[in-house]
């Protein structure tokens, strides 16, 4: 049927009346779609999503769409022919309001797969061009549009879909006595907040929900009423400023009279403030409270910190997010908080405050972006059949069920997992996908990038700085930083993520996956990774060597990247003990100047895994030296050297154990000897004393150790 007025008029009434948000779809030429929707009436606030702005409207480019994080409208047009980037697109659906409407303007959703993407530069590998993306992901994206009734659907030169609203489902309110809040949910949560300051100490609080339940007011609630009661200063991080708006907004509204800054409030004495997370670990700047929003968005390091520094902290996340958020957060933070707190109280805001309970438009979207997809369960049983295989990804693009198994497996493992994952991963032309399975189910995954066999030409030009072609990370670090300029010419597979199901792990399911890869035809394997002990180790085992290490932590891990690599051909060994010896012979240097703030922990590994340093050849005057040194008779200044290489020596050395050395002798070796850290830095809260008689004993040690008493 042709577009009726009428019917989309009663839509939208309907919308309004129940405060549900809805979508619609313009799917036809850019110019007719554009022509329709300017000519939409009854909404007061807007917002465009496009590259082409109309006029007299609030436009935003696609890559600004976090910006609107916390923002809301009445009418959202995202402009696909801008690009669909799920990202964005996930951003700004949070944007509208209770009986607002989003609206997606598409191509012909039969020729849509096949339109020139441009977020396909995105995707494009060099050689490839971009027109040449395979367009899986949008395909399914409108297959989705198809076979959802709840979507208006509006088609060039076709007929008209109208919308089948929800059912209104039995709503089981609870009363809300706080004037301030407007849910029950929201209630308890400002009063867990409340008691974080006046309970005992090192019990945090996690609030957690999907966006809209009102989390973000809650801790600006809580914060005005600590002002009020006299406790003088509330810190707020979060990965953004700009993302606090809701709480600074709620608290200011409710201290009158208050001073407000754009990251800070004054109320009489005292003060609500916002400080990054990094800034606040460096300074170690006093808080009655800590409130950290969008705790997901921070790199779990960080989080460490704050939690070892701060006593009295809370902590809120969105479940289902568009940024790095999710139940692979929550299991990783999970474990730190049990490390360093007494006990935690954790609360789940359900009761959505921005739109009504049934939204059509939250399932929606979660089912496009596959926001809650959740893995399968596999067999506990170990003697479950197992089988290895890798996806033909134009039957995975149209089995839902697999998709969604997939996907939460990789969100479960990897807690920074976006949207736009999901379209790299089906639309990548250069990605495999390789599955494990327990009887039948799907246990495991990797996605594998190949990469590299480059032409001679562009080879050449990447080796001189001239060219970065997308999509060649391992073999673009092997010539550029550490100048192997045949790496790509050679194949490589690059492991880019690794995920096995937390029932079926400790079973050896992650080292079959990737000896499965073994058996690929390509020069090398490597994955580049935030550096850790137990990951390296993981890789170690399975004959993998560090080539690299980043000189600077990353600004979204907080972590140095580690390459690894195997050779898995001639070539490709020649490569491997070219860049493995390279580290090895630099890491010394790099620890004691750019990498002087790792964790000893990982150095120690980092060197063991390298390779074995030459073997000192000692005099005796040396071993006088180190032995009087042990005794006491020598201060560490006189004998730098021989301390130097006798420990250098024992991490490097295939048979040094753990058992030789205690934790604490480890790191000071690591910090004092080896990254030259001063007495001061070295295992905060001892003096040099009793670091002294500590490396005193831990000399003794390394010289009963069996490689050197020989």
């Amino acid at each position: 049927m042709p577009f009726d007025s009428a019917a989309w008029t009663d839509w939208v009434a309907q919308l309004a009346t129940h405060h549900w948000r809805g979508m619609a779809v313009f799917a036809g030429e850019r110019d007719w779609g554009r022509t329709r929707l300017t000519s939409l009436s009854g909404f007061e606030s807007r917002l465009w999503v496009t590259d082409r702005p109309p006029s007299s409207t609030h436009c935003i480019d696609p890559s600004q769409a976090r910006q609107e994080l916390g923002r809301e409208y009445d009418l959202v047009v995202f402009d696909a022919f801008a690009g669909f980037d799920p990202d964005a697109f996930g951003s700004v659906s949070g944007c509208v309001r209770g009986g607002g409407l989003l609206v997606l303007l598409c191509p012909n959703l039969d020729a849509w797969p096949q339109y020139p993407d441009p977020q396909n530069r995105r995707i494009a590998v060099a050689p490839m061009a971009p027109e040449a993306v395979a367009g899986r992901y949008l395909a399914r994206i409108a297959r989705l549009i198809r076979q959802t009734p709840e979507i208006f659907l509006i088609a060039e030169n076709s007929e008209t879909r109208l919308p089948h609203l929800p059912p209104i489902g039995e709503t089981g309110s609870v009363s809300v006595t706080d004037a301030h809040c407007l849910t029950h949910d929201q209630q308890m949560a400002v009063q867990a907040l409340i008691h974080v300051v006046t309970g005992q100490r090192k019990k945090p609080v996690i609030l957690t929900s999907d966006r809209g339940r009102g989390k973000s007011a809650a801790l600006g609630i809580a914060a005005a009423r600590l002002l009020h009661e006299g406790h003088g200063r509330i810190l707020v991080t979060g990965p953004r400023l700009d993302g606090l708006a809701a709480l600074f907004e709620r608290a200011e509204y409710l201290l009158e009279g208050c001073l407000r800054q754009r990251a800070r409030i004054r109320y009489r004495d005292s003060t609500i403030e916002f400080q990054p997370p990094d800034a606040l670990l460096e300074a170690h700047r006093p808080a009655d409270l800590l409130l950290v929003d969008e705790a997901a968005g921070i790199p779990l390091p960080l989080l460490e910190g704050l939690l070892r520094h701060y006593p009295r902290i809370a902590f809120a996340s969105t479940v289902h997010g568009y940024e790095g958020t999710g139940r692979g957060f929550a299991l990783r933070f999970e474990r730190l908080v049990q490390t360093h707190s007494r006990g935690v109280k954790r609360f789940h805001l359900q009761t959505p405050i921005r739109w009504a309970e049934g939204d059509p438009l939250e399932s929606l979207v979660f089912r496009m972006l596959v926001l809650d997809a959740e893995p399968q369960k596999p067999p506990t049983n170990t003697t479950a059949e197992k089988k290895i295989e890798r996806l033909d990804r134009n039957r995975l693009a149209l089995n839902e069920s697999e998709l969604r198994g997939v996907f939460g497996l990789l969100v479960l493992a990897h807690y920074r997992t976006r949207p736009f994952d999901l379209r790299q991963m089906l639309d990548g032309p250069n990605i495999d996908i390789h599955v494990l399975r327990l009887g039948g189910h799907l246990a495991g995954v990797a996605l594998v990038a190949r990469e590299g066999g480059l032409d001679a030409e562009l080879t050449a030009q990447i080796a001189e700085g001239r060219r970065r072609p997308r999509g060649h990370l391992l073999p673009e670090a092997l010539a550029i930083h550490l100048g192997i300029e045949v790496a790509p010419r050679l194949t490589c597979l690059r492991v880019m993520r690794i995920a096995i199901h937390p029932q079926a792990q400790r079973r050896g399911l992650g080292s079959e996956l990737i000896q499965s890869l073994l058996k690929q035809p390509a020069d090398l394997l490597g994955s580049s990774f935030s550096a850790a002990p137990q990951i390296l180790s993981f890789w170690s085992r399975l004959g993998l060597k560090p080539a690299r290490i980043g000189i600077k932590r990353g600004a979204s891990s907080a972590a140095h990247s580690l390459l690894m690599l195997r050779g898995l051909s001639a070539a490709g060994k020649s490569v491997e003990n070219q860049a493995v010896a390279r580290l090895r012979n630099n890491l010394p240097h790099l620890l004691a100047d750019p990498l002087r703030d790792l964790e000893a922990e990982l150095a120690a590994a980092l060197i063991q895994t390298s390779g074995s340093q030459p073997n000192p050849a000692w005099d005796v005057a040396e071993l006088k030296d180190l032995r009087d040194f042990a005794d006491g008779k020598r201060i560490y200044e006189e004998v730098m050297d021989p301390i130097y290489r006798l420990t250098l020596c024992y991490f490097s050395h295939p048979q040094a154990t753990p058992s030789t050395i205690d934790s604490h002798q480890t790191r000071l070796l690591i910090q004092r000897v080896l990254q030259r850290r001063g007495w001061e830095q070295c295992e905060a809260g001892e003096g040099r004393d009793k670091l002294t008689t500590r490396l005193r004993k831990a000399v003794e040690a390394l010289l009963k150790w069996q490689p050197i008493a020989r």
